[in-house]
Parts: structure tokens; C-alpha cells; sequence
């Protein structure tokens, strides 16, 4: 009997070890010690509200997003009557692309201490805080008070930019998640061409999103891109980690945060990439009523 039991609570073991989420190891983009950072890059841009470039894959029966504008019912939202202004990642990456013809009526770049802002409605409404909402089972911490974004951006249809480096001093199990209204991307390198990706495509509600399983990062820098887009309404992005140990998600502060590094080169053809890069998950279905 000792021996059934013994040989039944390792079949047990066995099968709780193989469904449980294991950790991914990511080794830095540059490796080794470094100085503290200031923060990172920054940079805004509002569209004419009418325009009519989007090539968001949109099924007018199914009423569904796509991303495939070839497969059967689809079409760009901005041949619809109603489809204006930006509704996703692809518009994103029109509108960021160099020599873009998007009619942009306004450009702020900056230079960013904290991730963390938030547009004219957004700011200014207290029922906008952020609620909690979970993340693997955690409440998120609050987004505001205390974001802010350049005055430009008091309306809608506007997209933002930030990239550089993560900065980790203390080896271990890190997680990140970013907040937003609509959507977003985030791609982190690695070493050896690592690419490690979350984002929402489209249009969602405020929301925030980490990675489905811990990186465990050691001592270096690690490069990071981070777009994000607001149609209408109120609109906010901002970026957090979950230090080794931790059970809350914070802010990463300014000395975490390199804009810069020495010789490195800039994001490899993040933008070239276009819609066509990986990600986990996107919303199903459009959130805001047509305009």
C-alpha cells in the first residue's frame, strides 16, 4: 500500500510541475553593470480627426476586427463612411512610419523621467483613476493622479512613442504590464535577437496587460519599444514592473530608465515590421460606437 501511495503522489507531483508556469530566462541586450539612467525617449503625435488612411481590417457583417485585409468581408475601416480617424496597430505604424503622408496637426517629442500619461479627459475626470483591475489575480495599482501629457494633447486621435532601455541592477523574476485606452504594444529585447512581446490591437477599454509568465533578468540593459493610441475619449498609457519578490506592480523610476547606450544601435526594424508583429491577443470587437 506505502508503495501505491508513494507512486500516486508522484504521478501527482509530476503533473502539477508540468502544468505550472514556468519562468522565462532572458539574458540582456547589453550585459553587465551600468550607469543610471535619466529616463527615455518620448514622443506624441495628434491626427486630423477626419482622416481616412486607416487600414485596420474591419468585417461590416460579423461586425469583427481582422488583420488580414485579403480574407472574405474584410476591408480597411477607412473605406467605411464612418472610419475615421485611427483604430489599431496598423494605423500606428502608418502614422509613425518616416515620410508618413498622415495629415499630423501636431508633434511633441520630449524626454520621459516616468511612463506615465494620460490626456485632457482622461486627467481631468476623478471617475478616470484607473479602478483596479487584475492582473494574475492582483489588483493594479492606480494610474492617476499624477499623469500629465503635453498640452497638444487635449483631444483625440493621437499615438505615442517611447523606447530605450530597462536598466536591471538586481537579478530575478521581473514582470511588466502596461496600461491603456485603446491599445498598445510592448516589445522588450534581449540578447541573442530575444524579441518577448505583449500588446491589445484595436480599440479596448481601459485595461492593463502583462506578460503571461515571469522573465527572470540578470544585471544589464534590456531595449524596449512602447507604442500606444487613443481614438476617442480619454486616453492613457503607462508602463510598470513587478520587481523580484514583489506582489505589486510600480512605476519604473527615472534611474531604470536609459535613454541611451553608449554604441548600441536603435530598435532593429521595429517599425519596418509593421502590424505584422507578434503578439499575444487583441480584442474581438470594436468598443466605441461609429462617428
Amino acid at each position: 500500500m506505502k508503495r501505491s501511495v508513494s507512486a500516486f503522489l508522484g504521478i501527482a507531483v509530476s503533473v502539477l510541475c508540468s502544468t505550472a508556469r514556468a519562468d522565462v530566462v532572458v539574458s540582456p541586450f547589453i550585459a553587465g553593470p551600468s550607469g543610471a539612467g535619466t529616463g527615455v525617449n518620448a514622443s506624441f503625435l495628434m491626427i486630423d480627426s477626419d482622416w481616412r488612411g486607416s487600414t485596420v481590417a474591419w468585417n461590416e457583417s460579423t461586425r469583427q476586427y481582422g488583420t488580414d485585409l485579403s480574407a472574405s468581408g474584410f476591408a480597411p475601416i477607412g473605406s467605411f463612411g464612418w472610419g475615421t480617424g485611427l483604430w489599431g496597430r496598423a494605423d500606428w505604424t502608418t502614422i509613425n512610419q518616416a515620410g508618413s503622408s498622415a495629415p499630423i496637426i501636431s508633434t511633441v517629442n520630449t524626454f520621459a523621467p516616468s511612463i506615465m500619461f494620460g490626456d485632457t479627459c482622461y486627467n481631468q475626470n476623478p471617475t478616470f483613476g484607473f479602478a483596479p483591475v487584475p492582473i494574475n489575480g492582483m489588483a493594479a495599482p492606480t494610474a492617476c493622479p499624477g499623469a500629465a501629457a503635453p498640452v497638444a494633447f487635449n483631444a483625440n486621435n493621437w499615438t505615442s512613442r517611447f523606447n530605450g532601455f530597462i536598466r536591471v541592477t538586481t537579478p530575478g523574476a521581473y514582470n511588466f504590464s502596461v496600461g491603456s485606452d485603446d491599445g498598445f504594444f510592448f516589445d522588450l529585447y534581449g540578447g541573442g535577437g530575444t524579441k518577448l512581446s505583449i500588446a491589445r490591437d484595436f480599440l479596448n477599454s481601459r485595461t492593463r496587460q502583462d506578460f503571461s509568465q515571469n522573465l527572470v533578468l540578470s544585471e544589464g540593459l534590456y531595449q524596449f519599444e512602447l507604442g500606444a493610441w487613443d481614438r476617442l475619449e480619454a486616453g492613457f498609457v503607462d508602463l510598470r514592473w513587478k520587481l523580484p519578490g514583489a506582489t505589486d506592480y510600480t512605476l519604473i523610476p527615472a534611474q531604470n530608465l536609459v535613454a541611451s547606450a553608449g554604441g548600441a544601435v536603435d530598435l532593429p526594424g521595429t517599425l519596418a515590421l509593421g502590424a505584422a508583429a507578434g503578439f499575444f491577443g487583441w480584442a474581438a470587437r470594436r468598443r466605441r460606437p461609429r462617428t
